[in-house]
């Protein structure tokens, strides 16, 4: 026994190598290339780097239409800072007391703030109330039109005797026939909540469990003074839901049952980054501890697996400086798709590993260079099918390309430059039966009937399934937010009647001045299509402040109601009224401040252009509305002076669901052209250096097992996607990995081994990403799994005639010698 270890280290010995120079000096480098890209993280993350989880962010921008696509970055940086609050309880009582609590709890917290109906007021009556003489209620509008100014006298004095009215002898002076007071309060109409105690307070009849209840409601409305895609106003989401958990306990502690229902984009953010943290954890660390699992048990040593380590280590860390340096930025669904790069990018590790554990005579620096033309090869290929998605004017996708490229050409040089100065010495446990094992049983099952049977079945399988198959574009479907809260959202919709619709008609003019007038032209035609059952409803800017000719045309109105009916009312109510003040154009500047406490969406680009948006509900036929928006169109580009003047206006209907839906649409038949293209420039590259039915046998195991993937929602009965034809690129990439593994090293007992471990750890990886909350990353997931796997049972059977016929030509070279 003495004898064999001294034999067995004297082996070891004679097989470690001195290190070269040159290999020294090629790893300092690329540890000192790491080490940049490090400090460059670390202070990107100590200035405020986040994952972005806007998931606007990732997909296309409107080129096409740039003043629509900047319409719309303004009015959702408008939204995404409001915040709706509904507390819903058994009793008035408890209603009014769980608001005013709530409203000390957000007064407290830091980046919020509260908007009070009586600050919402005195908003309004400082930005109004001095173009008094120039609006009107509907009501009093058509009185003097109709020349029954009277009827405006009478309803003052029945004010004026109502003890509850609360009119003044200062308001009287100023507003005598209280026109803003009316005006005021046909404005809020619409709104079923009445003012108690300084708070928004609503009694409806509800059903519970079947049984009508009287149900009590309270209205807060705040907003976030920062992004709601900051760090800081995630922080005061978490505080708020945190607050909201704790107040609904303290009341079910007394007794009392009250809910907090809340609205805004901030809450749909922080759920976003709260299941992307969650989802990372899983698929990475899933991924990792399989890796590590697989390592230990294979290799039964710690060099190896700190060896994978490493190389995953600077995958990562490459994949998200590079993204970082070219995009300025990292977005969620990146991380979640890249997790999945740890067991893939530890496939390269694999075979050198396996190499090293199953030779008998190894020499670090020729293994790496007799692994090095198949690692280059797999890596061009997978680059290949990963650069593919960076020709789509698609940045999700564009960031995936580079953080997946970027993290596999890393994890290679690290595997080619490191390992072999880590490694010099010959691996101490050799699991060589495993490995011989292993090649037997692949041998066997390419001999059998049982691998063209698999064939048989996967190629029945995809026929039916591409026969049934149906792609299903629609972007709600890829969104994961929570249903308590889709469903809060909806339950504040209907009870405060504002619209959370995302079609718009979005009007682009010289002043906000020119766009009133032009949502007053098209209120007719709207409310003509409202009729004929095309929309819904209808909102807009116009119908609180209207058009200038309205304003000139009401204050005509007004002038003449003083001339005619001052003397009157002086003589009924004792009290000499001022006159309204003279005719003022509307300060649209000034009146900005009003925006926050409106329902409507108005507001300047930064080209100094003005933007309105009217929100339109129920749409059920999209034509007469594209027919609206070109007519109009038209009509402004007819009027030529108004071109040379630069003040045309433009009109766009404006669906962002449908419009994106649509585009991924169009990306899905894009991704299946280059696709295409890929598969084309790859077998050219075989055939260049190979012939041309080796590369074929090469493509054929990702070719078939990416068709089988693609027919396996059709299978289930699934709706297909952009994301399940992205994974066809995957599948591409890393199944002709294994094609070409086994072709460069024919009946090698490391060459399986490194395939078997690779195949389990790709799809560990891609098979956790099935779990996610995110439909788009679990179709991308189960998708590539599927493919995997058939990649991994299909590349041996067609690996058989490479074989063959490799041993064909050994066996012609052996009988002519």
């Amino acid at each position: 026994m003495k004898s064999d270890r001294q034999t067995q280290s004297r082996n070891h010995a004679d097989n470690a190598q001195p290190a070269s120079n040159k290999p020294r000096y090629a790893m300092w480098l690329w540890l000192v290339c790491q080490l940049g890209l490090c400090i460059l993280l670390v202070t990107q993350v100590i200035n405020g780097l986040r994952p972005n989880n806007d998931f606007l962010a990732l997909l296309p921008k409107d080129e096409q239409r740039p003043w629509v696509q900047q319409t719309i970055e303004a009015a959702a940086g408008s939204l995404e800072q409001r915040m709706v609050f509904v507390i819903k309880a058994d009793s008035k009582a408890q209603a009014l007391d769980a608001a005013q609590n709530w409203q000390q709890t957000l007064t407290g917290l830091e980046h919020v703030e509260l908007i009070t109906p009586e600050q919402s007021q005195r908003t309004y009556y400082q930005g109004l109330f001095p173009y008094r003489g120039q609006l009107l209620d509907a009501d009093a509008k058509n009185w003097l039109e109709q020349q029954q100014a009277d009827k405006l006298t009478t309803r003052v004095l029945t004010q004026l005797y109502n003890p509850f009215a609360g009119v003044t002898a200062g308001e009287l002076e100023q507003d005598p026939w209280l026109l803003f007071r009316h005006y005021m309060q046909q404005g809020f109409a619409d709104n079923q909540f009445e003012l108690v105690d300084n708070l928004l307070y609503l009694s409806q009849t509800a059903d519970n469990d079947n049984a009508e209840q009287q149900a009590h409601y309270t209205l807060i409305q705040a907003k976030l003074n920062v992004g709601a895609y900051s760090q800081a106003a995630q922080q005061t989401i978490d505080a708020i839901n945190t607050h909201a958990e704790q107040l609904q306990s303290k009341h079910l502690q007394a007794g009392q049952s009250i809910d907090i229902w809340r609205q805004g984009v901030a809450f749909y953010v922080v759920e976003a980054a709260s299941s992307a943290k969650s989802e990372v954890s899983i698929i990475g660390g899933g991924s990792l501890l399989g890796v590590i699992l697989l390592i230990l048990l294979v290799f039964k040593s710690v060099r190896p697996l700190l060896m994978c380590l490493t190389s995953i280590s600077i995958g990562v860390i490459s994949a998200a400086g590079i993204t970082v340096l070219l995009f300025g930025e990292i977005h969620s669904f990146t991380l979640v798709i890249g997790a999945s790069l740890i067991g893939v990018s530890v496939d390269y590790a694999f075979h050198y590993l396996s190499c090293r554990a199953c030779s008998s005579h190894w020499h670090s620096v020729k293994a790496a260079a007799h692994l090095r033309p198949v690692l280059l090869l797999g890596l061009i290929s997978s680059v290949l099918a990963y650069s593919a998605l960076l020709w789509a004017n698609f940045p999700g996708l564009n960031q995936v390309a580079v953080f997946s490229s970027a993290g596999l050409i890393a994890s290679l040089i690290t595997v080619l430059i490191l390992y072999p100065q880590l490694s010099q010495a010959s691996a101490k446990h050799k699991p060589i039966k495993l490995a011989n094992g292993l090649l037997n049983l692949v041998q066997g099952y390419q001999q059998s009937k049982v691998a063209w049977a698999v064939i048989t079945l996967m190629t029945l399988g995809s026929v039916v399934g591409i026969s049934k198959l149906n792609f299903d574009d629609d972007i709600r479907l890829l969104q994961s937010a929570p249903q308590w809260l889709k469903q809060q959202e909806q339950q504040i919709a209907e009870l405060t009647g504002v619209s959370q619709s995302q079609q718009w008609l979005v009007l682009n003019g010289e002043s906000q001045a020119q766009l009133r007038q032009a949502e007053q032209t098209l209120a007719p035609k709207l409310n003509a299509l409202k009729q004929q059952g095309i929309i819904s409803d209808f909102s807009g800017v116009y119908q609180l402040l209207p058009g200038e000719a309205e304003l000139k045309h009401n204050h005509q109105l007004i002038d003449k109601l003083y001339r005619e009916q001052a003397s009157a009312l002086t003589a009924q109510i004792g009290l000499q009224p001022n006159a309204y003040a003279p005719y003022q154009a509307l300060d649209w500047h000034a009146l900005a401040e009003l925006a926050p406490h409106t329902p409507y969406l108005w507001g300047e680009l930064a080209n100094g252009r003005a933007y309105s948006v009217i929100t339109l509900s129920g749409v059920t036929d999209v034509a007469p509305l594209v027919k609206l928006t070109t007519l109009a169109n038209k009509a402004s580009l007819a009027n030529r002076d108004s071109i040379r003047s630069g003040s045309a206006l433009t009109l766009a209907y404006v669906s962002r669901a449908d419009e994106i839906s649509a585009l991924l649409g169009d990306y899905r038949k894009f991704t299946l052209y280059m696709l295409a293209i890929a598969y084309g420039l790859v077998l050219l590259l075989l055939t260049m250096r190979y012939s041309f039915k080796d590369a074929i046998c090469v493509l054929a195991a990702p070719l078939l097992a990416g068709i089988f993937a693609l027919a396996l929602p059709g299978l289930f009965s699934m709706p297909a996607n952009l994301f399940n034809v992205v994974a066809l690129l995957l599948i591409f990439g890393i199944g002709i990995d294994y094609s070409l593994f086994l072709r460069f090293h024919l009946n090698q007992a490391h060459a399986t081994l490194a395939v078997l471990l690779a195949g389990i750890t790709t799809l560990l990886s891609f098979g956790l990403m099935g779990l996610s909350s995110n439909h788009a990353i679990a179709s991308f997931g189960l998708t590539i799994a599927g493919g995997i796997l058939a990649s991994w049972v299909l590349a041996p059977v067609f690996s058989q005639y490479l074989h063959t016929r490799h041993q064909a030509v050994q066996n012609r070279i052996g009988g002519n010698q």
